[in-house]
């Protein structure tokens, strides 16, 4: 029953994840990529810009925290299941054994982390998108001002 709800809440998590990633794209293209032909929008963009940024890093280290909360309950429970699986299980088993029983025990955890850890990774990597967006706009504004003879 409680591998069903692990499934169950591993899915639930790919599909908020999939969808708050989608929706960032979103928010990314309309209100910056979109609007960035146009150099009377620049000032809105930028805003638009560090907001979604600082959103991005301020998510990054909430998903941190929660894989360090994570991964400090599945040492509890590694420590656990070794006890359990060394002094209170029915059949004897080897060291070996033991550990492949709690990598199963313990999977649908580590699945988790795992999609934790993606999320991590697309907010940095659109992090790192956005300062090079930075970058775009400087130059943007120069070509503008070498376009219109103020240079």
């Amino acid at each position: 029953m409680s591998e069903e709800k692990e499934l169950n809440t591993s899915d639930k998590l790919d599909q908020a994840f999939a969808k708050e990633r989608q929706d960032i794209s979103e928010y990314i293209k309309n209100n910056i990529t979109d609007k960035m032909n146009k150099i009377e929008h620049i000032a809105d963009v930028q805003v638009h810009l560090l907001s979604q940024r600082q959103r991005l890093v301020d998510r990054a280290n909430e998903m941190r925290a929660s894989i360090r909360k994570k991964n400090k309950n599945l040492h509890g429970i590694k420590k656990q299941k070794y006890r359990y699986y060394k002094l209170d299980y029915d059949i004897k088993l080897t060291d070996y054994e033991i550990k492949n029983h709690i990598e199963a025990d313990i999977e649908d955890s580590i699945n988790i982390i795992k999609l934790i850890e993606n999320q991590v990774l697309y907010y940095k990597e659109t992090t790192e998108t956005l300062d090079k967006c930075v970058y775009m706009i400087k130059y943007l504004i120069e070509v503008k001002k070498y376009l219109s003879g103020n240079f």
